[in-house]
């Protein structure tokens, strides 16, 4: 399974810092009833804010960026492993790393 993100056009765009370089971290929740047994998954991406990165990470000028994220963050077999789906669904967190972010 994959997962990607993208930077979205927002009416704030003038009043923050480009590009875009906060640690994003993706967590694929277990869903196992017993807590203590619970297995989560967390992939974390810190951006690279190169030149290169700059229509991933740069403030956008259409609606959204180009997506970046983890190609390969689990494979199915592990995904349909313990509880990670449970009634069909799955949860996954995405937590964006705000130490560094302006405060509006």
């Amino acid at each position: 399974m994959s997962l990607f993100l993208c930077v979205c056009k927002g009416e704030f765009d003038s009043l923050l810092s480009w590009p875009f370089n906060h640690k994003v971290t993706f967590t694929l929740l277990d869903q196992c009833p017993t807590i203590e047994s619970r297995r989560h998954l967390s992939y974390t991406i810190k951006p690279n804010t190169c030149k290169e990165n700059i229509p991933f990470l740069g403030r956008p000028t259409g609606e959204r960026n180009a997506s970046f994220g983890a190609q390969k963050f689990v494979e199915l077999e592990v995904l349909q492993s313990l509880d990670y789906i449970l009634d069909d669904t799955i949860f996954i967190k995405v937590e964006i790393d705000s130490e560094n972010m302006i405060a509006l």
